[in-house]
């Protein structure tokens, strides 16, 4: 492929662990916190949950029944209405033994029980398009995910293609690959690929539900990202810090480091020479620091890429492994099939920039079409397809 082995730096640092799925195809809360820069136990303690969650994980680890205590505890976290009452009968029909565990969540999965929890204290003018999406998402995707789990992977193929939420997730030659995989050990291939263009989707939801005055802005930001006006395309660290100094009018490292030691904060200049160069991301608390002291009225638009460029990072960084080890066994007798669609991109691209410099532009596109059919209304404009 194009890209270079190691561009993309691993935004969690420490040894590699799996990245946690849910539905199959999307990055866990957990993932998404943590590229966000908020560990997920912190997020839970803000929800007043941690202690509940510790002790559900303590008694699932021994293979022992979750008590209806703790249960009853976390149904609490949801507003009254329809999605709790689902949930209380749910865990009503697994105390019975009537449900397994991975059905307790049924259609709401992970994603809803964590979004409503988030949304207890808003209305839902002030729930964003980018989370109205991804709860429409996560539903599409149950039945998939069950076929999935029963080895019915030809049959979530077609469930994916007709589901007008799903069908422009992967192209026909994804959709074969995922038709003809035989067993979890071979789904891994196609999942990343799927995974990808979920994510994107998610960022391209995020930028399009942003208010009107400021959705163009962040759709030049995320494509500065990727490629600069001279269409080069670097890390995305590297991206995110020549980003960071326009924002900051800073002429030079020289000058913002000056500047911050006038201030009474300092930043080494090697440091930034390593943002500058790509070796390493940007720190958040230091990037706040710079915007604290340079740019307060812009935090938001600044950690919005922060964010961005860290998701972008994870991406291109788990991908390189399925790249290098497709091509590692192109030449064994039925590697081509098994590793489809790699080592290519979804949709045929030859590079992980590439892809995100087609892709992005199309679901920013796809977004906004949503919000002008429902003349933006975010609850209801993700309905439906690209199409409809």
């Amino acid at each position: 492929m194009a890209e270079k082995r190691g561009v993309f730096l691993n935004p969690f640092g420490g040894r590699p662990a799996p990245i946690q799925l849910t539905r199959q195809f999307l990055l866990s809360p957990a993932v998404l916190m943590k590229v966000m820069g908020v560990p997920f136990n912190k997020a839970l303690k803000e929800l007043g949950v941690e202690s509940t969650v510790k002790s559900i994980k303590y008694h699932q680890k021994r293979g022992q029944d979750v008590p209806a205590r703790l249960v009853n505890e976390m149904l609490q976290l949801l507003p009254d209405g329809e999605v709790r009452k689902d949930f209380q009968q749910a865990s009503d029909a697994f105390a019975r033994g009537e449900l397994g565990p991975e059905d307790v969540l049924g259609p709401h999965g992970e994603w809803e029980c964590f979004l409503q929890g988030v949304w207890l204290r808003k209305t839902d003018e002030e729930r964003s398009y980018s989370s109205h999406y991804l709860v429409t998402l996560s539903e599409a995707l149950w039945n998939p995910e069950k076929l999935i789990q029963s080895g019915e992977f030809a049959a979530a193929a077609r469930d994916l293609y007709r589901n007008k939420v799903t069908a422009e997730l992967a192209s026909p030659e994804m959709y074969f690959a995922l038709a003809a995989v035989t067993s979890r050990r071979r789904l891994v291939w196609v999942q990343w690929a799927i995974t990808l263009e979920t994510t994107m989707s998610l960022l391209a939801a995020w930028c399009a539900g942003m208010h009107m005055k400021s959705r163009d802005e962040i759709t030049h930001d995320l494509t500065s990202l990727i490629a600069d006006e001279d269409g080069r395309r670097v890390g995305f660290g590297r991206s995110f810090f020549r980003f960071l100094m326009h924002v900051t009018k800073q002429k030079s490292m020289g000058s913002l480091s000056d500047h911050l030691s006038q201030v009474g904060d300092s930043i080494d200049i090697q440091t930034l020479k390593r943002w500058s160069a790509g070796q390493t991301l940007p720190d958040e608390t230091q990037v706040r620091v710079i915007i604290q002291r340079c740019c307060p009225d812009d935090e938001e638009r600044i950690m919005s890429m922060h964010w961005a460029m860290r998701c972008l990072s994870l991406l291109g960084y788990i991908s390189e492994s399925f790249v290098s080890n497709a091509v590692l066994h192109a030449k064994t007798p039925g590697a081509q099939e098994q590793c489809a669609p790699w080592p290519y991109f979804p949709f045929g691209y030859e590079s992980f920039h590439d892809w995100a410099a087609g892709r992005l532009p199309f679901w920013c596109q796809y977004h906004l079409d949503k919000l002008a059919a429902a003349k933006i209304n975010p609850a209801a404009s993700v309905e439906g397809g690209a199409n409809d």
